[in-house]
C-alpha cells in the first residue's frame, strides 16, 4: 500500500489538470513541507514555533483551496470560478492559474 505522502505526489497534479488550473509551485516540495510540519506537530509541536507564521498562513490557505478544488471536482462546479471566489474572499492569491 502506497504512503498518503506518495498518493499526494501522484494525485495533485491529476486533481490540478481535471481542474484546469496550474501550480505555480513544486508541489513535491509543498507536500514534504506539509509533512514535515505534521509530523513536527506529532511529537510535541514547540518546534513549530520556529516556523515562519506568513509560510504555515500560504499553506494553510493553499491546503483549504485544494480542498475547494476536490470538492467542485466531486459535485461537477466550475473550480476556477471557485478558486477565484476563495482567493477574493481570503484578499490573497493563491500559487494557481488558469490552464
Amino acid at each position: 500500500m502506497e504512503s498518503p505522502r506518495f498518493i499526494l505526489k501522484q494525485e495533485l497534479p491529476r486533481l490540478f489538470a481535471a481542474s484546469r488550473l496550474t501550480p505555480r509551485f513544486d508541489v513535491n516540495e509543498f507536500v514534504e513541507r506539509v509533512y514535515r510540519r505534521r509530523n513536527k506537530s506529532s511529537h510535541g509541536g514547540s518546534r513549530l514555533e520556529h516556523e515562519p507564521i506568513e509560510a504555515m498562513v500560504n499553506d494553510v490557505l493553499l491546503l483549504s483551496g485544494i480542498y475547494l478544488l476536490i470538492e467542485c471536482a466531486y459535485l461537477g462546479l466550475d473550480s476556477c470560478l471557485a478558486l477565484t471566489k476563495f482567493q477574493n474572499a481570503m484578499g490573497r492569491p493563491l500559487p494557481l492559474r488558469a490552464a
